[in-house]
Protein backbone atom coordinates (compact mmCIF):
# COMPACT_ATOMS: atom_id res chain seq x y z
CA UNK A 1 0.00 0.00 0.00
CA UNK A 2 2.45 2.14 0.61
CA UNK A 3 4.26 1.70 -2.70
CA UNK A 4 1.73 2.61 -3.98
CA UNK A 5 1.01 5.71 -2.60
CA UNK A 6 4.66 6.92 -3.48
CA UNK A 7 4.00 6.30 -6.83
CA UNK A 8 0.78 8.08 -6.71
CA UNK A 9 2.94 11.10 -4.86
CA UNK A 10 5.45 11.08 -7.25
CA UNK A 11 3.20 11.15 -10.18
CA UNK A 12 1.77 14.44 -8.18
CA UNK A 13 4.32 15.71 -8.14
CA UNK A 14 5.01 15.00 -12.05
CA UNK A 15 1.53 16.83 -13.07
CA UNK A 16 2.21 19.41 -10.91
CA UNK A 17 5.78 20.24 -12.28
CA UNK A 18 4.02 19.51 -15.92
CA UNK A 19 1.14 22.48 -14.98
CA UNK A 20 4.13 24.96 -14.21
CA UNK A 21 6.31 24.43 -17.23
CA UNK A 22 3.06 25.10 -18.85
CA UNK A 23 2.26 28.63 -16.96
CA UNK A 24 -0.09 27.10 -14.49
CA UNK A 25 -0.68 26.85 -10.60
CA UNK A 26 -2.51 23.56 -10.14
CA UNK A 27 -3.20 21.99 -7.21
CA UNK A 28 -3.18 18.26 -8.14
CA UNK A 29 -5.19 15.30 -6.69
CA UNK A 30 -4.61 11.33 -7.84
CA UNK A 31 -7.25 8.84 -7.13
CA UNK A 32 -8.69 5.51 -8.41
CA UNK A 33 -10.13 6.01 -11.66
CA UNK A 34 -13.68 3.97 -10.87
CA UNK A 35 -14.34 3.00 -14.74
CA UNK A 36 -10.72 1.20 -15.04
CA UNK A 37 -9.20 -1.19 -12.85
CA UNK A 38 -5.61 -0.40 -12.01
CA UNK A 39 -6.41 2.88 -13.93
CA UNK A 40 -5.79 6.57 -11.65
CA UNK A 41 -7.40 10.35 -12.37
CA UNK A 42 -5.66 13.47 -12.17
CA UNK A 43 -7.53 16.36 -11.64
CA UNK A 44 -6.19 19.36 -11.75
CA UNK A 45 -7.57 22.39 -10.08
CA UNK A 46 -6.60 26.15 -11.73
CA UNK A 47 -7.64 29.52 -10.68
CA UNK A 48 -7.62 31.20 -14.61
CA UNK A 49 -7.40 30.30 -17.87
CA UNK A 50 -8.49 26.78 -17.53
CA UNK A 51 -9.69 27.26 -21.23
CA UNK A 52 -6.41 27.06 -22.67
CA UNK A 53 -5.69 23.95 -21.28
CA UNK A 54 -9.34 22.03 -22.07
CA UNK A 55 -9.28 23.75 -25.60
CA UNK A 56 -12.21 23.69 -28.45
CA UNK A 57 -14.32 20.35 -27.11
CA UNK A 58 -11.40 18.94 -24.98
CA UNK A 59 -8.93 18.84 -27.91
CA UNK A 60 -5.96 20.31 -25.70
CA UNK A 61 -6.68 18.09 -22.57
CA UNK A 62 -6.95 15.20 -24.87
CA UNK A 63 -3.30 16.22 -26.23
CA UNK A 64 -2.05 17.21 -22.64
CA UNK A 65 -3.41 13.89 -21.40
CA UNK A 66 -1.00 11.92 -24.20
CA UNK A 67 2.14 13.79 -23.38
CA UNK A 68 1.58 13.32 -19.34
CA UNK A 69 1.05 9.54 -20.22
CA UNK A 70 4.31 9.61 -22.51
CA UNK A 71 6.21 11.27 -19.47
CA UNK A 72 4.76 8.34 -16.95
CA UNK A 73 6.14 6.03 -19.66
CA UNK A 74 9.58 8.15 -19.77
CA UNK A 75 9.80 7.92 -15.94
CA UNK A 76 9.15 3.80 -15.91
CA UNK A 77 5.77 4.25 -14.62
CA UNK A 78 3.70 1.00 -15.78
CA UNK A 79 0.14 2.26 -15.66
CA UNK A 80 -2.98 0.52 -17.11
CA UNK A 81 -4.47 4.05 -17.68
CA UNK A 82 -4.23 7.82 -16.85
CA UNK A 83 -7.37 10.10 -17.47
CA UNK A 84 -6.62 14.08 -16.68
CA UNK A 85 -9.27 16.36 -15.70
CA UNK A 86 -9.56 19.86 -15.27
CA UNK A 87 -11.51 22.04 -12.99
CA UNK A 88 -14.00 18.61 -13.29
CA UNK A 89 -14.52 19.35 -17.21
CA UNK A 90 -14.12 15.47 -17.50
CA UNK A 91 -16.56 14.52 -14.61
CA UNK A 92 -19.36 16.94 -15.80
CA UNK A 93 -18.46 15.75 -19.54
CA UNK A 94 -18.59 12.04 -18.59
CA UNK A 95 -21.90 12.50 -16.72
CA UNK A 96 -23.42 13.96 -19.74
CA UNK A 97 -22.07 11.29 -22.13
CA UNK A 98 -23.49 8.82 -19.82
CA UNK A 99 -26.85 10.11 -19.76
CA UNK A 100 -26.64 10.17 -23.14
CA UNK A 101 -25.69 6.70 -23.65
CA UNK A 102 -28.64 5.66 -21.00
CA UNK A 103 -31.24 7.20 -23.38
CA UNK A 104 -29.82 5.26 -26.25
CA UNK A 105 -30.00 2.07 -24.32
CA UNK A 106 -32.74 2.64 -23.59
CA UNK A 107 -34.21 3.66 -27.37
CA UNK A 108 -32.09 0.20 -28.60
CA UNK A 109 -34.36 -1.92 -26.18
CA UNK A 110 -37.33 -0.46 -26.64
CA UNK A 111 -36.74 -0.66 -30.52
CA UNK A 112 -34.81 -3.77 -30.71
CA UNK A 113 -32.59 -1.74 -33.50
CA UNK A 114 -28.92 -0.06 -33.45
CA UNK A 115 -28.94 3.36 -32.49
CA UNK A 116 -25.78 5.54 -33.17
CA UNK A 117 -24.52 8.22 -30.63
CA UNK A 118 -22.62 11.80 -32.49
CA UNK A 119 -19.22 11.42 -33.56
CA UNK A 120 -16.85 11.67 -30.17
CA UNK A 121 -13.19 11.93 -29.48
CA UNK A 122 -11.50 8.28 -28.79
CA UNK A 123 -11.21 9.42 -25.52
CA UNK A 124 -14.99 9.78 -25.41
CA UNK A 125 -15.82 6.43 -26.97
CA UNK A 126 -13.19 4.98 -25.20
CA UNK A 127 -15.79 5.90 -22.02
CA UNK A 128 -19.03 4.33 -23.36
CA UNK A 129 -16.87 1.19 -24.21
CA UNK A 130 -15.90 0.51 -20.62
CA UNK A 131 -18.66 1.87 -19.16
CA UNK A 132 -21.51 -0.59 -21.57
CA UNK A 133 -18.77 -3.51 -21.41
CA UNK A 134 -20.30 -5.33 -18.48
CA UNK A 135 -24.30 -4.20 -19.99
CA UNK A 136 -26.13 -7.83 -20.76
CA UNK A 137 -28.43 -6.45 -22.82
CA UNK A 138 -26.70 -4.63 -25.11
CA UNK A 139 -23.08 -4.53 -27.22
CA UNK A 140 -21.03 -1.67 -28.46
CA UNK A 141 -19.32 -0.88 -31.82
CA UNK A 142 -16.94 2.07 -33.42
CA UNK A 143 -17.84 2.87 -36.79
CA UNK A 144 -16.47 5.06 -39.29
CA UNK A 145 -13.08 7.10 -39.10
CA UNK A 146 -11.95 10.12 -38.36
CA UNK A 147 -14.16 12.87 -36.71
CA UNK A 148 -17.07 11.29 -38.08
CA UNK A 149 -16.24 7.97 -36.08
CA UNK A 150 -19.06 6.86 -33.92
CA UNK A 151 -20.17 4.23 -31.60
CA UNK A 152 -23.51 1.90 -32.46
CA UNK A 153 -25.28 0.58 -29.36
CA UNK A 154 -26.43 -2.26 -30.32
CA UNK A 155 -28.85 -5.39 -29.41
CA UNK A 156 -27.62 -8.22 -27.69
CA UNK A 157 -28.55 -11.56 -29.24
CA UNK A 158 -28.43 -14.33 -26.71
CA UNK A 159 -29.05 -17.78 -27.41
CA UNK A 160 -32.91 -17.78 -25.87
CA UNK A 161 -33.61 -15.66 -28.26
CA UNK A 162 -32.83 -18.11 -31.32
CA UNK A 163 -35.01 -21.34 -31.29
CA UNK A 164 -33.56 -24.80 -31.95
CA UNK A 165 -35.31 -25.18 -34.46
CA UNK A 166 -34.89 -22.31 -36.44
CA UNK A 167 -38.58 -20.83 -36.32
Amino acid sequence: MQAISAEKEALRELATELAQKLGFQAEVVISDDPLEEGALRVAFSVKEDQHFLIGQRGANLSALQHLFRALCRKKGYTLAGVTLDINGYVKEKETLLFQDVEKAVEETLAQNASVALRPMFSFERKLVHRYLSGHPKVRTESVGSGEQRKIFIRPKISSDDVSETGE
